[in-house]
Formats: structure tokens, C-alpha cells, sequence
């Protein structure tokens, strides 16, 4: 079997043809192409497409900025409202 590599296409780009294939990129503009076809569609403008995350990252969570990222004068307010919010 051949070995698939994963090339990003060119902007405007949906599929590319190589040897009678027809491969379809992705919403990102990715696709797999035999590795043969790569030294052809670089000259088209392909390029290889950088290494993909792991997982990703988490969403940061809606409300107050944790302590350290906020200044002094907003976190310590705050904190005393909330002391007599109990």
C-alpha cells in the first residue's frame, strides 16, 4: 500500500487529481495524497501541514479572572464581598 502524506492546499483549493485520484481536502484546506504526488504539488503551492495538537487545550471557564491574573485593586474588593456574602 502507499504511504499517504497530508499536504495543505493552496487557498481556493477543494481537491487536487494525481494519477486518475481524485482527493478531496478538508475544511482546513488539508489533504492525503499519495507520497509520490507530493514533489508535484509543492510546485503548485502545497506545503506540508504542521504537526497537529494533541487534544485541545481546555476552553477557559466564564466568570472572574483567577486572583493572579487580576490587579490588587479588583481582587481584594471582591474578596470582601464575598466574606460578607457568608
Amino acid at each position: 500500500m502507499t504511504e499517504m502524506v497530508k499536504l495543505q492546499a493552496p487557498e481556493g483549493f477543494t481537491d487536487v487529481s494525481f494519477g486518475s485520484q481524485s482527493y478531496a481536502a478538508d475544511e482546513n484546506g488539508v489533504v492525503e495524497v499519495p507520497s509520490e504526488a507530493a514533489e508535484f504539488l509543492y510546485q503548485f503551492g502545497f506545503g506540508n501541514v504542521a504537526a497537529e495538537p494533541a487534544e485541545e487545550p481546555e476552553k477557559a471557564k466564564r466568570g472572574r479572572k483567577p486572583k493572579t491574573e487580576q490587579p490588587v485593586e479588583q481582587a481584594e474588593p471582591a474578596e470582601a464581598e464575598a466574606e460578607k456574602a457568608e
